[in-house]
């Protein structure tokens, strides 16, 4: 446990000092259209001393009415870049063509009778050889769930099985939500899309999003726990669930990602897209193989706590370590979901994510510590794992029966 707080106080430290860091943001510019109807024709100075370098151009607009577009032109009057806005979201992100010449470029914003917001960014991209750091993200993602599935193995001798009956938790739990999402999309989505500002829509979208998965995983682990009664037996037992879910699928997307890097840098002009994505957050995003193992970090910290509250709570018959494990799981989710939604319109750099993440990892740890502290001292005063926690909840009982009667 104390090698778990360290490294989170790491993670904690180390994300900050990243957060911090400056990214090669050259120019941005937005800014509100509307409500007065209007046909309007905008421009805006964009100084580029260094031709020879590559760029990104980022364009965002959210328009509820009307239309526009954007367009940059050389210092000569050249046409480098073109695109219309219409209702709703449009969002592009292209690498400009090579710069002819220093000099100052225009960019203008054509509206017509246009309502939202608009933004628009420049970043200066890396070398190509650069980004290939990125391969790293990968095989650190399957590290951070063997150190997981190996370190709680070799501390608590919790038996493999209950590692993979975690993974398929972790499945489940996915078919869940994936029922609950399409649920809300085939009900509620739409209506909430037309009547909110597209960012708050996105808010209360990661919101839902959140809790319908928190849900999913806490049904998923009581279905484990009623078909499993070992697993209720002791406090490694139920937490070794949380760490199978959550080092699974930190092995899978490590799997994924790796072959998803070879794709990128294996497939010439096809892959362009994806190299323009993954230059735009690598120049923004300092250490960026780094973030998806932070962030996983995290998911498994909570997923350890999740499992050992809801399955104290089915061995106890009291349903309150369920709904705290519940309300630890939605805030995960739903705190990463509007940490992404945030970042649209301001900070661009995927460390933010873990704003979302570090405050829900931190009360994991609490909770840990909690648990760990009080199953093994029932089992050291010759307890049953269960007899502790039940006799002191009896206890509290009688007590304020004692104080109703006075």
């Amino acid at each position: 446990m104390r090698v778990i707080v360290c490294f989170a106080a790491a993670v904690l430290m180390f994300a900050s000092r990243a957060i911090a860091v400056e990214g090669p943001l050259r120019w941005e510019h937005g800014g509100l259209l509307g409500p007065v109807p209007a046909t309007d024709t905008t421009t805006y100075p964009l100084r580029i001393d260094k031709p020879e370098v590559n760029y990104a151009l980022e364009v965002r607009a959210v328009l509820k009415a009307g239309s526009g577009a954007v367009r940059l032109l050389a210092p000569d009057g050249a046409e480098l870049y073109q695109r219309p806005w219409g209702t709703r979201l449009s969002e592009d992100l292209v690498q400009l063509p090579q710069m002819r010449a220093a000099g100052e470029y225009q960019l203008l914003i054509e509206t017509e009778n246009a309502v939202g917001e608009w933004r628009v960014r420049v970043v200066e991209l890396p070398p190509v050889a650069r980004l290939k750091s990125v391969y790293w993200s990968g095989p650190l993602l399957m590290v951070v769930g063997l150190a997981f599935l190996l370190g709680w193995h070799w501390q608590t001798d919790a038996p493999w099985r209950w590692f993979a009956v975690g993974a398929a938790v972790r499945a489940a739990a996915f078919l869940f939500t994936i029922l609950g999402a399409l649920a809300f999309h085939l009900t509620l989505r739409d209506s909430l899309e037309d009547s909110l500002p597209y960012v708050s829509f996105l808010a209360v979208e990661s919101g839902v999003n959140g809790g319908v998965s928190a849900i999913a995983m806490i049904l998923a682990i009581l279905l484990a726990g009623i078909a499993f009664s070992t697993l209720r037996v002791s406090c490694a037992n139920a937490v070794a669930l949380g760490v199978g879910a959550g080092a699974g699928e930190a092995l899978l997307s490590g799997v994924v990602t790796t072959l998803g890097t070879g794709i990128v840098f294996g497939t010439g002009p096809k892959s362009g897209k994806w190299l323009v994505r993954l230059a735009y957050d690598s120049a923004l995003t300092p250490l960026l193989p780094l973030v998806e193992p932070s962030k996983f970090t995290c998911v498994i910290v909570c997923l350890m706590a999740a499992s050992g509250l809801a399955l104290l709570a089915l061995a106890s018959r009291r349903w309150s370590p369920a709904l705290w494990a519940g309300l630890l799981l939605a805030g995960l989710y739903a705190g990463i979901g509007l940490t992404r939604v945030w970042s649209l319109d301001g900070a661009a750099s995927k460390w933010w994510i873990l704003c979302g993440a570090l405050p829900f990892a931190a009360a994991s740890l609490l909770a840990l510590s909690w648990m760990s502290r009080t199953w093994r001292d029932s089992m050291a005063g010759g307890d049953a794992p269960m007899e502790e926690y039940l006799r002191l909840f009896d206890e509290e009982d009688a007590a304020m029966a004692d104080v109703s009667d006075e």
